[in-house]
Protein backbone atom coordinates (compact mmCIF):
# COMPACT_ATOMS: atom_id res chain seq x y z
CA UNK A 1 0.00 0.00 0.00
CA UNK A 2 3.25 2.24 0.92
CA UNK A 3 3.52 2.37 -3.19
CA UNK A 4 0.20 3.34 -3.86
CA UNK A 5 -0.62 6.15 -1.31
CA UNK A 6 1.58 8.46 -2.65
CA UNK A 7 -0.04 8.22 -6.29
CA UNK A 8 -3.25 8.98 -5.10
CA UNK A 9 -2.44 11.76 -2.11
CA UNK A 10 -3.64 14.61 -3.70
CA UNK A 11 -7.19 12.64 -5.68
CA UNK A 12 -10.74 12.65 -3.72
CA UNK A 13 -12.19 9.76 -3.29
CA UNK A 14 -9.92 7.83 -5.88
CA UNK A 15 -11.08 4.70 -7.48
CA UNK A 16 -8.96 1.52 -7.20
CA UNK A 17 -9.56 -1.62 -9.19
CA UNK A 18 -7.85 -4.98 -8.16
CA UNK A 19 -7.72 -7.31 -11.24
CA UNK A 20 -7.50 -11.20 -9.55
CA UNK A 21 -8.38 -9.97 -5.99
CA UNK A 22 -9.29 -13.02 -4.58
CA UNK A 23 -11.37 -12.64 -1.18
CA UNK A 24 -10.75 -9.09 -1.36
CA UNK A 25 -7.42 -9.62 0.61
CA UNK A 26 -5.98 -5.51 0.76
CA UNK A 27 -9.17 -3.88 0.88
CA UNK A 28 -8.94 -3.15 4.18
CA UNK A 29 -5.94 -1.41 3.77
CA UNK A 30 -6.96 0.34 0.36
CA UNK A 31 -9.95 2.06 2.16
CA UNK A 32 -7.66 4.17 4.01
CA UNK A 33 -6.52 5.58 0.33
CA UNK A 34 -9.33 5.40 -1.92
CA UNK A 35 -13.26 3.45 -2.89
CA UNK A 36 -11.84 -0.35 -3.40
CA UNK A 37 -13.37 -2.51 -6.09
CA UNK A 38 -12.18 -5.77 -7.39
CA UNK A 39 -12.74 -8.59 -9.95
CA UNK A 40 -12.29 -12.25 -9.16
CA UNK A 41 -12.23 -14.84 -11.92
CA UNK A 42 -12.99 -17.82 -9.83
CA UNK A 43 -15.95 -17.63 -7.46
CA UNK A 44 -14.81 -20.02 -5.16
CA UNK A 45 -12.56 -17.85 -3.70
CA UNK A 46 -14.87 -15.31 -2.36
CA UNK A 47 -16.70 -16.37 0.56
CA UNK A 48 -20.69 -15.53 0.78
CA UNK A 49 -20.15 -13.49 4.23
CA UNK A 50 -17.11 -11.24 2.76
CA UNK A 51 -18.10 -7.50 3.43
CA UNK A 52 -16.67 -6.28 0.08
CA UNK A 53 -18.63 -8.94 -1.65
CA UNK A 54 -20.89 -6.35 -3.25
CA UNK A 55 -17.80 -4.85 -4.36
CA UNK A 56 -16.57 -7.51 -5.94
CA UNK A 57 -17.40 -8.25 -9.57
CA UNK A 58 -17.40 -12.52 -10.30
CA UNK A 59 -16.48 -13.45 -14.17
CA UNK A 60 -13.71 -12.64 -16.43
CA UNK A 61 -11.53 -9.28 -16.44
CA UNK A 62 -12.68 -9.05 -20.23
CA UNK A 63 -16.58 -9.09 -19.45
CA UNK A 64 -16.22 -6.20 -17.16
CA UNK A 65 -17.99 -3.02 -17.83
CA UNK A 66 -17.96 0.10 -15.21
CA UNK A 67 -19.35 3.36 -15.79
CA UNK A 68 -16.58 4.96 -13.77
CA UNK A 69 -12.96 4.92 -14.89
CA UNK A 70 -10.65 4.68 -12.44
CA UNK A 71 -7.60 6.34 -10.73
CA UNK A 72 -5.60 2.92 -10.35
CA UNK A 73 -5.72 -0.44 -11.31
CA UNK A 74 -4.41 -3.29 -9.87
CA UNK A 75 -2.06 -6.26 -11.25
CA UNK A 76 -0.68 -8.01 -8.78
CA UNK A 77 0.54 -11.09 -10.05
CA UNK A 78 -2.58 -11.52 -12.48
CA UNK A 79 -0.54 -11.30 -16.26
CA UNK A 80 1.72 -14.08 -15.92
CA UNK A 81 -1.01 -16.25 -15.71
CA UNK A 82 -2.70 -15.10 -18.90
CA UNK A 83 -1.97 -16.27 -22.61
CA UNK A 84 -2.71 -12.50 -24.15
CA UNK A 85 -1.06 -10.45 -21.43
CA UNK A 86 -1.19 -6.93 -23.99
CA UNK A 87 -5.23 -7.49 -24.37
CA UNK A 88 -5.48 -7.81 -20.56
CA UNK A 89 -3.10 -4.49 -20.39
CA UNK A 90 -5.64 -2.88 -23.22
CA UNK A 91 -8.28 -3.49 -21.22
CA UNK A 92 -7.23 -1.81 -17.78
CA UNK A 93 -6.24 0.92 -20.03
CA UNK A 94 -10.15 1.34 -21.26
CA UNK A 95 -11.22 1.68 -17.69
CA UNK A 96 -8.25 4.09 -16.65
CA UNK A 97 -8.38 7.33 -15.89
CA UNK A 98 -6.47 10.01 -18.01
CA UNK A 99 -3.55 10.01 -15.80
CA UNK A 100 -4.10 7.15 -14.17
CA UNK A 101 -2.04 4.83 -13.03
CA UNK A 102 -1.04 0.74 -13.41
CA UNK A 103 0.62 -1.06 -10.83
CA UNK A 104 1.50 -4.31 -12.00
CA UNK A 105 3.49 -7.27 -10.38
CA UNK A 106 5.16 -10.20 -11.70
CA UNK A 107 7.50 -12.92 -11.52
CA UNK A 108 10.86 -11.80 -12.87
CA UNK A 109 13.01 -13.50 -15.35
CA UNK A 110 13.02 -16.39 -17.25
CA UNK A 111 16.28 -18.27 -16.58
CA UNK A 112 14.72 -18.61 -12.54
CA UNK A 113 11.59 -20.76 -14.49
CA UNK A 114 11.45 -23.65 -12.35
CA UNK A 115 8.88 -26.26 -11.17
CA UNK A 116 7.03 -23.76 -8.83
CA UNK A 117 6.00 -21.34 -11.62
CA UNK A 118 4.85 -24.93 -14.00
CA UNK A 119 2.22 -25.48 -10.57
CA UNK A 120 1.16 -22.05 -9.96
CA UNK A 121 0.09 -21.96 -13.81
CA UNK A 122 2.64 -19.11 -15.06
CA UNK A 123 2.48 -18.44 -18.99
CA UNK A 124 5.83 -16.68 -18.48
CA UNK A 125 8.01 -14.98 -16.02
CA UNK A 126 9.11 -10.68 -16.92
CA UNK A 127 12.49 -8.73 -17.65
CA UNK A 128 11.79 -4.67 -18.04
CA UNK A 129 12.32 -4.97 -21.06
CA UNK A 130 9.41 -7.88 -21.48
CA UNK A 131 7.29 -5.77 -19.55
CA UNK A 132 7.62 -2.68 -21.48
CA UNK A 133 7.12 -4.34 -24.52
CA UNK A 134 3.79 -5.49 -23.54
CA UNK A 135 2.29 -2.60 -22.43
CA UNK A 136 3.75 -0.62 -25.35
CA UNK A 137 1.17 0.97 -27.91
CA UNK A 138 -1.45 1.39 -24.95
CA UNK A 139 -0.96 5.48 -23.66
CA UNK A 140 1.50 4.17 -21.03
CA UNK A 141 4.49 5.75 -19.84
CA UNK A 142 6.80 4.17 -17.32
CA UNK A 143 6.54 5.90 -13.71
CA UNK A 144 8.38 3.59 -11.63
CA UNK A 145 10.16 0.23 -11.65
CA UNK A 146 11.88 -1.98 -8.97
CA UNK A 147 13.08 -5.36 -8.77
CA UNK A 148 11.75 -7.37 -5.64
CA UNK A 149 13.15 -9.91 -3.09
CA UNK A 150 17.08 -9.89 -4.26
CA UNK A 151 17.53 -12.22 -1.61
CA UNK A 152 15.39 -15.20 -3.32
CA UNK A 153 16.98 -15.35 -6.66
CA UNK A 154 19.94 -17.15 -5.53
CA UNK A 155 18.36 -19.97 -3.83
CA UNK A 156 15.95 -19.99 -7.06
CA UNK A 157 18.99 -20.49 -9.06
CA UNK A 158 19.82 -22.91 -6.99
CA UNK A 159 16.62 -24.85 -7.41
CA UNK A 160 17.08 -24.11 -11.19
CA UNK A 161 20.55 -25.80 -10.77
CA UNK A 162 19.54 -29.06 -9.21
CA UNK A 163 15.92 -29.31 -11.63
CA UNK A 164 18.20 -29.35 -14.80
CA UNK A 165 20.29 -31.43 -13.26
CA UNK A 166 17.16 -34.17 -12.52
CA UNK A 167 17.14 -33.61 -8.95
CA UNK A 168 13.67 -32.12 -6.99
CA UNK A 169 11.55 -32.91 -10.28
CA UNK A 170 9.56 -35.55 -8.17
CA UNK A 171 9.84 -33.43 -4.65
CA UNK A 172 6.28 -32.15 -4.22
CA UNK A 173 6.34 -28.60 -2.78
CA UNK A 174 4.50 -27.67 0.37
CA UNK A 175 3.38 -24.72 2.06
CA UNK A 176 6.22 -24.29 5.05
CA UNK A 177 5.00 -24.30 8.51
CA UNK A 178 3.14 -20.97 9.48
CA UNK A 179 6.71 -20.59 11.81
CA UNK A 180 8.82 -20.80 9.01
CA UNK A 181 6.75 -18.36 6.92
CA UNK A 182 6.43 -15.41 9.40
CA UNK A 183 10.06 -15.47 10.28
CA UNK A 184 10.65 -15.46 6.18
CA UNK A 185 7.76 -12.93 6.06
CA UNK A 186 9.49 -10.58 8.58
CA UNK A 187 13.19 -10.91 6.69
CA UNK A 188 11.37 -10.17 3.28
CA UNK A 189 9.93 -7.01 4.82
CA UNK A 190 13.15 -5.73 6.04
CA UNK A 191 15.17 -6.39 2.80
CA UNK A 192 12.51 -4.30 1.21
CA UNK A 193 12.24 -1.28 3.46
CA UNK A 194 16.42 -1.25 2.88
CA UNK A 195 16.77 -1.48 -0.20
CA UNK A 196 13.45 0.44 -1.81
CA UNK A 197 15.16 3.20 -2.89
CA UNK A 198 18.48 1.49 -3.63
CA UNK A 199 18.55 0.46 -7.56
CA UNK A 200 18.85 -3.04 -7.65
CA UNK A 201 19.47 -4.99 -11.16
CA UNK A 202 18.12 -8.25 -9.82
CA UNK A 203 15.01 -9.38 -8.13
CA UNK A 204 12.61 -12.87 -7.89
CA UNK A 205 9.79 -10.19 -9.03
CA UNK A 206 9.34 -6.95 -10.69
CA UNK A 207 7.14 -4.13 -9.68
CA UNK A 208 6.42 -1.37 -12.16
CA UNK A 209 4.57 1.68 -12.23
CA UNK A 210 2.68 3.01 -15.14
CA UNK A 211 0.60 6.55 -16.20
CA UNK A 212 -1.33 6.91 -18.83
CA UNK A 213 -0.88 10.02 -20.97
Amino acid sequence: MEEIAPLLSNRVDPLILDVGCGDGLFFDKLKDIGIPRGIEMNPELVSDDNPWRDNIFLGAFEEYRSKSTFDIILLLDVIEHIDNDKATIAKACELLKRDGFILITVPAYNFLWTRHDEINEHKKRYSMVALNKTVENQELRLHKKRYLFPSLTIPKLFVKTLESLGFSRNISLRVPPSSINLWLEKILYYEDRVLRNIPHPIGSSLLAIYKRS
